[in-house]
């Protein structure tokens, strides 16, 4: 699927019992990177920020449940 607001999904593998899988590169990380930053710095996001990264992942979901397409992790373009 080809969406702005969407990681896209390369590929899937299985080695020594574990199942990898492949993304998109994402150059500056996610938002989970993002918040370990902001606890690491004791700092805050600043609130038009939160707001910019949770319409980014509401446009994804929308994308995906409008192809009826399920997901299993949220990421956020930092």
């Amino acid at each position: 699927m080809k969406n702005e607001n969407i990681v896209s999904y390369k590929e899937a593998f299985i080695e020594s019992n574990c199942l990898y899988i492949v993304m998109e590169y994402m150059n500056n990380g996610d938002l989970f990177d993002k918040i370990q930053e902001h606890q690491k710095a004791g700092t805050y996001f600043k609130e038009h920020v939160i707001w910019i990264y949770l319409a980014q992942i509401l446009k994804g979901l929308k994308a995906l449940h409008k192809s009826n397409i399920l997901h299993r992790d949220l990421k956020v373009f930092i």
